[in-house]
């Protein structure tokens, strides 16, 4: 194990995440481990080494293994998020790996499967997802747009695009769109055009009466 791999696993612990396994046999059949992994949430973490000195990972036939087995993660599940020491150093890696567990967190309960990306865990009252994310309680669409692209700009709320666009909604509590947790399908706008959003899906609602 590499000494930019022994210190991002002491960052990790100083940042209160879950312990990761180190050099993790992810696949049945092929030797190929993982320098950190966390099973459960199927997340991972590679440590780049030798990338400026033409070592074996930035050579011809070891960048094809690397991509070789990375795609096998991939088509296994795995989320692995690829750092290299100069990350670990600034912090960066840290963060990435924060934001990695924010979404596998989400993922796990999510069904991914349609247009949509539908929350499948706890809702409150007014129907939006919620889960202990990190230790703190979270709205499951907000930490996906803030994991995703940053955090919300203050002033700003997330707007469900897909619920914009379809006029067969009626909305309220029982609006499939506000367990949506499809990036893509996120934006973060002013409360007034957020208003106005929702007026003009209501006026193609009632135009389909």
């Amino acid at each position: 194990m590499s000494d930019a791999t022994v210190g991002l696993i002491r960052m990790i612990g100083w940042a209160g995440l879950p312990p990761p396994v180190p050099e993790y046999r992810f696949h049945v059949t092929r030797r190929w481990r993982l320098d950190l992994a966390w099973p459960d949430l199927r997340v991972a973490v590679e440590v780049e080494g030798g990338i400026w000195v033409a070592g074996r990972h930035s050579r011809g036939p070891g960048f094809e293994a690397d991509c070789e087995k990375y795609a096998e993660a991939a088509i296994e599940g795995w989320m692995v998020l690829r750092v290299t020491p100069g990350m670990i150093d600034d912090g960066r890696a840290l963060a990435v790996i924060e934001r990695g567990f924010r979404l596998a967190t989400v993922w796990a309960r999510t069904d991914r499967r349609t247009g949509c990306w539908i929350w499948e865990g706890a809702t409150i009252s007014g129907g939006y997802g919620v889960a202990r994310i990190l230790g703190r309680n979270e709205y499951v669409h907000r930490a996906v747009y803030e994991a995703a692209f940053g955090a919300i700009p203050d002033g700003l709320s997330i707007d469900h695009l897909c619920h914009n666009a379809d006029p067969t909604c009626d909305g309220g509590k029982t609006c499939l769109h506000r367990h949506c947790v499809r990036p893509d399908h996120l934006e973060a706008v002013r409360q007034g055009v957020n208003v106005a959003r929702g007026i003009q899906q209501r006026k193609a609602r009632r135009a389909l009466k």
